[in-house]
């Protein structure tokens, strides 16, 4: 499911968590493709709060490590280039690889 539908509907009462794919995107797609679809979810999603950046709530076995690395730094980049109306500020993050 798109996350622009639950965040339209919902978003002011719940939050919301990941929507990277992880099953085929993270450990076979291209880095372009990742950070296509990371910049989608956060575009949609993290506007006004009440959003989790992730792929669904972990990081799986067939997720390559460098990938892993990728898809967090290529967040927080984006995230940086942002306002800081549009998204939340992470408190205390800290990658581990």
């Amino acid at each position: 499911m798109r996350i622009g539908e639950p965040k339209q509907n919902y978003g002011d009462k719940i939050c919301l968590i990941g929507n990277v794919e992880e099953s085929s995107l993270l450990p076979f797609g291209f880095n372009e493709q990742v950070a296509k679809q990371i910049r989608e979810c956060t575009d949609v999603a993290a506007p006004g709060g009440g959003y989790i950046f992730a792929s669904d709530h972990g990081i799986h076995l067939g997720i390559p490590r460098d990938r892993a690395r990728f898809l967090f730094e290529t967040e927080e980049e984006h995230r940086k280039s942002h306002t800081a109306s549009q998204f939340m500020p992470l408190v205390g993050t800290r990658h581990v690889f």
